[in-house]
């Protein structure tokens, strides 16, 4: 990251013209601010990649626009440096508390200033790397998994390229425990996809991101979110447990044909015993929602309260 605009929050006059006068001669964009509630609002305003402030300062002090501005998302993460007295020792223990990057005591040179400029920006520079390589390996888990995901579904037999028959009674299908562990491996990729999902929306909602990396990571979500990756895991999940268990489906849609799709995904993952996780992650829906959905469908069997819904679906087996 290269430093580029600084703000200045300096009451004194000739001290704010000198010190912006000197960095802008270093090649820096410089804003300056004559009082805290001053700086506050330029610094949300334009964004700074640093901002240098005084400790004693009228409005608000220079402690009180640090705690301010960490609260907003657009200046939270930027680099803070306090400019203080030497008899102003305790309130920067204070200042550096609250998250300040680093301090500087009048009177001070222009040498000290920018070796502080340069030494945050050479920080920023490496959190930066640190968040290029983590969204790299993000973007490269993210690509393995939905290629993984598509292996199984494309190089599974000629089923996975036709519709499933629901009612097939085809018994031409790999041994029981080979069926089981295709399940588990889909269900394994649909559960990494669920966590980057998680992983990508957390990252998002913390912001801290530039405007490059936050297009980087919507770009991920859409390629984890695609429809036609929910419905093809839908689809691939269905066939597996239609090779393992054939009578199924055609024995609990004779007694009841109002069951849709989702309705059949939902009876298959809990013949499987799968956790609430698992579940969420085959239907493409929130841990949360699995409940609802297992309540709903007791109903639609015609079921009551004190009936095991587990113990009444394997009588269709």
């Amino acid at each position: 990251m290269s430093i580029k605009t600084i703000m200045l929050i300096e009451d004194e006059v000739d001290l704010r013209v000198e010190v912006i006068e000197m960095l802008t001669f270093e090649g820096y964009n410089m804003i300056g601010a004559k009082n805290g509630r001053e700086g506050i609002k330029l610094a949300r305003k334009y964004m700074p990649d640093i901002i240098i402030c005084d400790i004693m300062l009228p409005e608000k002090n220079g402690i009180a626009v640090l705690k301010k501005l960490s609260k907003y998302p657009e200046t939270a993460s930027t680099p803070f440096i306090f400019i203080t007295a030497l008899s102003e020792r305790e309130n920067v223990r204070k200042g550096m508390t609250q998250g300040a990057d680093d301090y500087i005591i009048k009177p001070f040179t222009i040498g000290e200033l920018l070796d502080s400029i340069k030494a945050r920006e050479k920080k920023a520079f490496q959190v930066e790397n640190k968040i290029a390589s983590a969204l790299k390996s993000l973007e490269n888990e993210t690509e393995n998994r939905i290629r993984e995901f598509k292996d199984a579904l494309y190089t599974k037999s000629k089923d996975s390229v036709f519709p499933i028959d629901i009612n097939s009674k085809n018994t031409n299908y790999s041994p029981k425990h080979e069926i089981n562990s295709e399940i588990l491996r889909l269900i394994d990729v649909s559960n990494t996809l669920e966590n980057l999902h998680h992983t990508v929306s957390k990252m998002l909602k913390a912001g801290n991101l530039s405007s490059k990396e936050e297009e980087t990571f919507i770009k991920l979500l859409n390629k984890i979110r695609e429809p036609k990756i929910i419905s093809d895991t839908k689809s691939l999940f269905l066939m597996k447990f239609n090779r393992s268990k054939p009578e199924f489906f055609g024995r609990l849609l004779k007694k009841h044909s109002n069951l849709s799709q989702q309705d059949l995904l939902l009876c298959s993952t809990m013949i499987l015993n799968l956790s609430g996780r698992q579940i969420s992650g085959i239907l493409g829906i929130e841990p949360e929602s699995v409940y609802k959905k297992k309540y709903r469908l007791k109903k639609k069997l015609g079921l009551v309260q004190k009936d095991n819904i587990l113990i009444y679906l394997h009588e269709f087996e």
